[in-house]
């Protein structure tokens, strides 16, 4: 993702401050990131193996939190079970909007449960998934939100 964009080129480039560049990135990689692992995964062949590595602190944080594993794993099996689009985990995990915007409201949950307010409903107004959670409504396991864009 470096190559796509870092927060030290924005700040440098765009003159923006730590916080502003991080929204910067965060948006442009929501713009882009798509179009750019489309582009990656056109250099592999059928019979290559593909290994998606994540970020240690993120799953170091769920490793620590069985229950939000849980949770998102009713979520997959939910969207296996009734969404007629699914492919595979992976597919979901990386391009379903209504399971996205479940997993960002779990997230911005969990910071409201802990009093970190502000931090939550920065994530609960991000428009990326166009839904609307209140960060302190609780949601139970297995949901599966279809088309989230749209009236």
């Amino acid at each position: 993702i470096r190559e796509l964009v870092s927060l030290e080129d924005v700040m440098e480039e765009v003159g923006l401050g730590p916080n502003g560049a991080l929204m910067y990135c965060m948006e442009y990689l929501d713009d882009s990131l798509h179009d750019w692992v489309d582009e990656e995964l056109d250099n592999y062949r059928d019979d290559d193996y593909l290994i998606f590595d994540c970020p240690g602190a993120y799953m170091t944080r769920f490793k620590r939190k069985p229950e939000m594993v849980e949770l998102v794993k009713r979520d997959l099996i939910a969207a296996k079970e009734r969404h007629p689009a699914f492919l595979s985990y992976v597919h979901c995990f990386l391009s379903f909007k209504g399971f996205l915007a479940c997993q960002a409201h779990r997230i911005a949950h969990k910071l409201w449960t802990q009093d970190r307010k502000i931090l939550a409903l920065l994530i609960q107004n991000r428009e990326a998934f166009a839904v609307d959670f209140h960060p302190g409504a609780k949601i139970r396991k297995g949901i599966l939100f279809d088309h989230t864009t749209g009236w």
